[in-house]
């Protein structure tokens, strides 16, 4: 078991990063972001491709159903292949995802007018290789 506390990352004596590693109970796994990758570059877009005007209303408030795209275009300019696992956190009804990834409902916001959905992709890239993750969501906007 790991407690709550301060982490530090070090490679032949060498300081790669420091985060806060949460509690983790024995016999379970946790995720401890080490640095970020400087032979990785990430870029994020998203962008809204629909709006129906008063799509819906509620309590007596008018909201448009917003369709937005995000794009995720990720580049490996390491000399040696890599493993990622990217995380998403959204307010909306997710549409589509590609490549497909893992969605979570999570109860956080549940008083929102829309869900909030993590998503995960895990991928592997070889040196020089760039793929792009497309996604798209609706979300309802009081107008």
């Amino acid at each position: 078991p790991w407690t709550t506390a301060p982490a530090q990352t070090v490679k032949e004596g060498q300081l790669l990063g420091q985060d806060t590693l949460e509690y983790t109970s024995a016999d379970s796994e946790s995720t401890l972001k080490i640095t970020r990758a400087m032979g990785v570059k990430a870029e994020q877009n998203e962008f809204e491709v629909d709006r129906q005007r008063e799509a819906a209303r509620f309590y007596g408030y008018l909201y448009d159903r917003v369709t937005i795209e995000g794009r995720l275009q990720i580049t490996n300019h390491k000399e040696e292949a890599i493993d990622l696992e990217i995380t998403k956190t959204l307010s909306g009804e997710v549409k589509e995802t590609a490549p497909q990834a893992e969605i979570v409902r999570l109860a956080r916001g549940l008083t929102r007018m829309n869900p909030v959905s993590e998503l995960t992709w895990k991928l592997a890239l070889e040196p020089g290789e760039m793929r792009e993750i497309v996604y798209s969501y609706d979300a309802l906007i009081r107008r």
